[in-house]
């Protein structure tokens, strides 16, 4: 707290009106008012804080126009920060008045240092949160989205297409797959088992024609037949005796 004395010349009301203006324009209160003060009495002069009120919402009115250009959730949580610290310097000026270090200035920058912490520390921190889930969601989503075609895929046939789609699932979430995904797992496994048994019918099926044919004594039939099936049980003897035969 500051005093002032009262001017007691002739000449003390242009002068305490002057004063009186320049002190309101950087943030100081005056009581009494110059102008009603009695001459050669005291006042006493007190930081106001309609400055430190102008410097945190001049800061809060960028970084909320910045984060709703980039993303409205962003610009929503600094203008509820910034209404914090408005409030702060509003309800518990006095109290920070007092607390904040001598050397900085009872103005903006007052504004600023009090606003600050909250808008670009606690504020910055929260905005990543808010980044990091808006993240999984979109890669959630993705993800979801590969599964139902590697599911449609499995509908056609497509395993190995299937496969690749789930891989890239499993890549976007990070593991954290729908719940649907085990049933496209379990589609998986029953398409992959009757490609399995489709593959050792066929095999089968070539492998009975080569016998019947070389039952029949058609050898070059025989021979080509088991060569289309290399390693399925005594396929690769077959082929050799009947290549024998064949001569």
């Amino acid at each position: 707290m500051d005093e002032f004395r009262g001017a007691g010349s002739a000449e003390a009301g242009d002068d305490a009106e002057f004063a009186q203006a320049f002190l309101r324009m950087n943030g100081v209160r005056v009581r009494p008012s110059l102008t009603r003060a009695d001459p050669g009495s005291q006042v006493q002069l007190q930081y106001g804080n309609r400055l430190a009120i102008e410097g945190a919402g001049a800061l809060t009115a960028v970084l909320v126009i910045a984060g709703l250009v980039a993303y409205w959730a962003y610009g929503a949580v600094l203008l509820a920060l910034g209404c914090v610290a408005v409030a702060l310097l509003v309800f518990w000026w006095h109290r920070l008045d007092r607390s904040l270090p001598a050397w900085l200035p009872r103005g903006r920058l007052t504004g600023l240092a009090v606003a600050a912490p909250l808008l670009i520390v606690i504020g910055g921190v929260l905005c990543l949160i808010i980044r990091h889930n808006r993240t999984d969601d979109a890669n959630m989503t993705q993800a979801s989205a590969l599964v139902r075609q590697a599911d449609a895929a499995l509908d056609q046939g497509d395993i190995g297409t299937a496969q690749q789609l789930l891989f890239r699932a499993e890549g976007l979430s990070h593991g954290k797959l729908p719940a649907f995904t085990e049933d496209v797992r379990a589609h998986l496994i029953v398409k992959q088992l009757e490609g399995l048994l489709a593959e050792q019918n066929r095999k089968e099926g070539i492998y009975d024609e080569a016998v019947r044919a070389a039952a029949a004594q058609r050898y070059a039939e025989a021979v080509k037949r088991l060569r289309e099936i290399p390693g399925f049980r005594d396929a690769d003897s077959l082929l050799r005796e009947y290549q024998r035969n064949a001569r």
